[in-house]
């Protein structure tokens, strides 16, 4: 899923959902804590939610989070 606010800000920076979604699925988190890199390592192993978040060329910084079971990924904007 992806929010209006999310994909105008992709439109706006020349990406697409697939390059973001492949930076998220390769391991490379973007911008996020220590701590949130942590249990996104952890959380591979163990089944837990993963979250990246990128800062765009429009501004925007998108937030894709892929739930426990990974049947669901959403990517917003903060």
């Amino acid at each position: 899923m992806i929010t209006p606010a999310a994909s105008a800000a992709l439109e706006a920076s020349g990406l697409s959902v697939d390059e973001l979604l492949a930076q998220h699925q390769a391991g490379d988190w973007g911008d996020v804590s220590d701590q949130v890199r942590m249990v996104n390592e952890r959380g591979l192993a163990e089944s837990f939610n993963v979250q990246s978040a990128y800062q765009v060329a429009s501004g925007e910084r998108l937030v894709i989070v892929t739930n426990r079971d990974r049947t669901l990924t959403m990517i917003h904007a903060e």
